[in-house]
């Protein structure tokens, strides 16, 4: 329906003509697809024959088809879990807590357990700005309309003139996508994409949280005849965006301050709204003795009370636009904790329970302290993130002072000892000669602004790449030094392969210090994903996240501390991306000890929350994994098993890293076949996609590394280096079965492989090769995709399959689907990339938004892209 719906918008702005061209490169490319060699042979040709004009609309016309595929893909979902939670449905849906709470329960689990467990669990999802969201915020707007109409659509009681009403709001909406600029023209900043993660919260997470909160006590009472506190929520949202400064120049302390802002009046907004309603409904006059103390002899108690908090809010609202204005300096909250602002609606609460009103209770005034639970008085909490190379700059310039040691020439244990004095001592100070140059200025600006702000509007302060107890003590340094008094948490990042194999001994040495045992109430450690499979390919990185993960667990009982991991999880397999339930149940045992926190990231953000019904059930299955794999924790892995993931990650590092690091030809094919260079030209993120200056692998970051390769089709990160554990005669194919037949976190390991081996497409690699790249690498690339047939063969014999994914067939088809779609794309990509490189042609502009359209377009196609 939506396709014939956008042909019908095409026909009307551009044409029949248009369509036609359309239709005809979109039934060959099914023939190809579906093996007619004569049809794959054509294709090129249709493409390559296109004016600059059509190539930039067949781009656009296959780009949106395959976001209108998303969305009536993601709709499917939807309706699928309400198929499921229908009164005959004999099963629950798998993964959901239907499912496992009487699972618990038939497994030992006492029922005040899970309630114990429930009360201690917190799930942080930790939105970023990672740029691989490629849609501006309008057609993300526009697409949720599609969404939102096609659930009225599926409404079996629409009289006609209903059904016919919102089937032409649906095409006004289509035609209206169509007639609208797709590419951003500029980069957003950082406060644009804080604005970004604000709407997510305000149009689908503000209703979502109580609703999911309501469906879990209704779960609760029905299994173990309990229900949760009202004002509590297992659930969390943070963000970094804002407040991420590692590489990023344009975030700077003034950013930060203004996005804390933005944050508490978005908040204040929301908030204000829901109470003005409560405030409508709640015109009882019976209360309990207590609310009447509180307000006297008043004809309506319950709106006295909430008059007064809902002037309070629209009075902080407008204290903090004036700060934004320039008209005041600072802004000091009604209400000085969420606490506080929490008292007066919970006095109502009581009131209402007290007085045989609790169905009353149990309705917005809940969700109000639901939502005041999760998202607090700033809608996400702000981390704050840098690189400790910088840290260590500014302790550097510090302390070239006269007198004083210079701190960047110190050993480790000089720079433990010179540290724990400037904390222990009371009298360190900043020396008046200290040269502040402007590196050194903002990073003090930021520990200033720290000390400034309220701590509940922050969430932790993460150091990228960690490698000493030194970085994390640094930080600590450098609040005091700042006069911060509510000290901000410290969460080392460990991101390359060597920093996660020391993890344990790290986190270990930093809990023998004994200063800083008496300051932390609980160890939160984030795993990087990325930068160690970019560093040490998939399978080595993913064997040295699982042994950083056993290592810290190990460690944090040992030292009787909670451990809370922070998982730095992208949307592709080659970062970690993968079905958050399988994810979670193959944790170590022990890694998930009532809670964590995870990034979602990019495009994944609308994929997991843009749609309520997604978003539901989302949390649902994140809530239902960690208590599975908290309560039902898996074996520890057999010694044999260890010993082969050891020689596996092992021989498999070292084969990706020869073709990464030694092969003299690899950069250059990077560079020719992939459209790396022109990603760079994309407006999608605030951040550089560099960490340096230079054309190396290694300066480039990890994001825009796998996005290139996802463009080929050819999804080098995920697989390359695997093909090793098929050619060494040490690696036994029936113990592999055996770990797979016996082991989770094997299997998915295995799974996600699986999953990107299906996407991978050597056939559009070969073309993009083949038209834009020097002769003298072809080998190259024959040599990449023999390895990567070599993967696949061996994966397929191993699962005892003759087809990728034969065993997930919805999986499978959602992929069969989109190739057709995505393969045009490709193969107009490859056309707008030669024009584009050979500059011959006047109308370049036209050519380079063919080009951004396909980078769009395969986006949308491959789903999860960064």
């Amino acid at each position: 329906m939506l396709g014939d719906l956008l042909g019908e918008a095409i026909v009307s702005q551009e044409g029949q003509t248009v369509l036609d061209v359309v239709a005809e490169i979109r039934d060959t490319s099914q023939l190809s697809r579906g093996g007619d060699r004569g049809a794959r042979d054509r294709l090129p040709g249709l493409i390559g024959q296109l004016d600059n004009h059509h190539l930039r609309l067949v781009a656009k016309a296959f780009g949106q088809f395959l976001n209108l595929a998303n969305i009536a893909e993601q709709h499917h979902r939807v309706r699928r879990r309400r198929d499921y939670r229908r009164n005959d449905r004999p099963t629950p849906q798998k993964g959901s807590l239907e499912e496992l709470l009487p699972r618990l329960l038939s497994n030992g689990i006492e029922k005040k357990q899970i309630i114990d467990r429930l009360m201690q669990t917190s799930i942080d999802f930790v939105l970023t700005a990672h740029p691989t969201e490629t849609q501006r915020r309008t057609m993300i707007q526009k697409y949720n309309r599609v969404a939102e109409l096609l659930g009225k659509l599926d409404r079996e009681d629409l009289t006609v003139e209903e059904r016919r009403w919102n089937e032409e709001r649906l095409y006004q909406t289509l035609l209206s996508a169509w007639q609208t600029d797709q590419l951003r023209l500029i980069r957003p900043t950082p406060v644009d994409e804080a604005r970004w993660g604000f709407a997510v919260v305000e149009q689908t997470l503000w209703d979502v949280v109580p609703a999911f909160m309501h469906h879990l006590d209704m779960v609760l009472e029905e299994t173990v005849g309990a229900s949760l506190p009202v004002d509590f929520s297992p659930i969390r949202f943070s963000s970094w965006m804002g407040g991420d400064r590692d590489g990023n120049p344009n975030v700077t302390a003034e950013v930060t301050r203004e996005v804390l802002l933005l944050g508490q009046w978005e908040a204040a907004e929301l908030l204000k709204n829901d109470l003005t309603e409560l405030r409508s409904e709640l015109s009882m006059v019976t209360c309990s003795t207590e609310l009447r103390e509180r307000v006297g002899d008043v004809r309506e108690p319950y709106r006295v009370v909430l008059r007064e908090v809902v002037n309070n809010v629209s009075s902080d609202q407008q204290q903090i636009e004036e700060v934004l204005d320039g008209g005041r300096d600072s802004y000091r909250p009604s209400y000085p904790t969420l606490e506080k602002l929490k008292e007066p609606l919970l006095l109502c609460y009581r009131s209402l329970v007290a007085t045989g009103m609790k169905p009353i209770a149990d309705g917005r005034l809940t969700d109000i302290l639901r939502k005041l639970a999760c998202f607090g008085r700033s809608l996400l909490k702000l981390d704050i993130r840098q690189d400790a190379q910088l840290h260590t700059k500014f302790l550097t310039d510090l302390t070239n002072s006269p007198g004083l040691p210079s701190y960047g020439s110190m050993t480790e244990a000089d720079r433990q000892k010179f540290l724990l004095g400037c904390l222990e001592s009371d009298e360190f100070e900043l020396p008046e000669a200290f040269a502040e140059d402007d590196v050194n200025k903002e990073m003090l600006s930021i520990f200033q602004l720290i000390a400034e702000q309220d701590i509940s509007l922050f969430g932790a302060y993460v150091i990228s790449m960690a490698k000493a107890p030194s970085d994390v003590l640094a930080v600590y340094c450098l609040q005091k030094l700042a006069g911060v008094q509510q000290v901000m948490p410290v969460v080392p990042l460990f991101e390359t392969l060597d920093d996660l194999q020391t993890a344990g001994e790290t986190i270990d040495e930093l809990l023998g210090i004994e200063w800083f045992r008496q300051q932390a109430t609980q160890m939160e450690v984030m795993i990087g994903y990325s930068d160690s499979t970019k560093d040490a390919g998939f399978l080595a990185a993913s064997w040295a996240q699982y042994k950083a993960q056993e290592a810290l667990t190990a460690v944090c009982a040992k030292h009787k501390i909670r451990l809370v991991l922070f998982h730095g999880r992208g949307g592709s397999i080659s970062r970690g991306g993968a079905s958050a339930h399988q994810a979670l149940l193959s944790q170590p045992p022990g890694a998930v000890n009532g809670g964590f926190r995870v990034t979602e990231q990019g495009e994944v953000i609308r994929y997991k929350f843009g749609l309520p019904g997604v978003a539901l059930r989302t949390l649902e299955v994140y809530l239902s994994a960690m208590l599975e794999a908290d309560l039902l924790p898996p074996d520890n892995p057999k010694a044999d098993w260890r010993a082969m993931m050891e020689l596996m990650a092992e021989e498999s590092a070292a084969q990706y890293r020869n073709v990464i690091r030694e092969d003299e030809r690899f950069f250059d094919y990077f560079t020719q076949t992939t459209p790396i260079r022109e990603l760079e030209e994309i407006a999608i993120g605030s951040r550089p996609a560099r960490r340096s200056k230079g054309g190396m692998v290694n300066s480039l970051r990890a994001i825009p590394w796998v996005f290139a390769w996802t463009q080929v089709r050819l999804m080098l990160p995920a697989w390359l280096g695997t093909q090793v554990v098929f050619e060494s005669d040490e690696i036994s194919k029936a113990k592999l079965r055996e770990m797979l037949d016996n082991w989770t976190y094997f299997r998915n390991v295995i799974g996600m492989q699986e999953m990107v081996l299906a996407k991978t497409l050597p056939d559009i690699a070969e073309h993009y090769e083949k038209k834009l790249t020097d002769p003298d690498l072809h080998a190259f690339g024959r040599q990449l995709r023999d390895s990567l047939a070599r993967v696949t063969d061996g994966w397929l014999d191993l699962t005892e399959k003759r087809v990728l994914l034969s065993d997930s067939p919805v999986i499978q088809r959602s992929i069969d689907v989109r190739n057709p779609y995505t393969d045009v794309l490709n193969l107009l990509q490859v056309e707008a990339l030669k024009r584009y490189r050979a500059r011959e042609n006047s109308d370049e502009s036209e050519v380079r938004t063919a080009l951004l359209l396909t980078i769009v377009g395969i986006a949308a196609g491959m789903r999860n892209t960064g």
